[in-house]
């Protein structure tokens, strides 16, 4: 059972959701558990994209402050 895999792995709520969707699409809910599926990983790719740019903000302030990243 995909619920049993997501406990045992500690699997966090999109992507356990992702899992679930993706493992019973084809005999339960067809195109919408593929659609709900699509909606959490789009959701998982906001943040991706959200802690990307936090990445890349907190390099620009440390180049910016006039350390480098071996000063810290």
């Amino acid at each position: 059972q995909p619920v049993d895999y997501i406990i045992a792995n500690d699997i966090p709520f999109c992507e356990g959701n992702v899992i679930k969707y993706i493992s019973r699409w084809k005999y339960k809910n067809g195109l919408e558990d593929l659609k709900k599926a699509r909606h959490y990983i789009d959701m998982l790719i906001v943040e991706a994209k959200k802690q990307q740019s936090l990445a890349i903000e907190s390099e620009q302030e440390t180049y910016y402050n006039g350390n480098t990243p071996s000063d810290s």
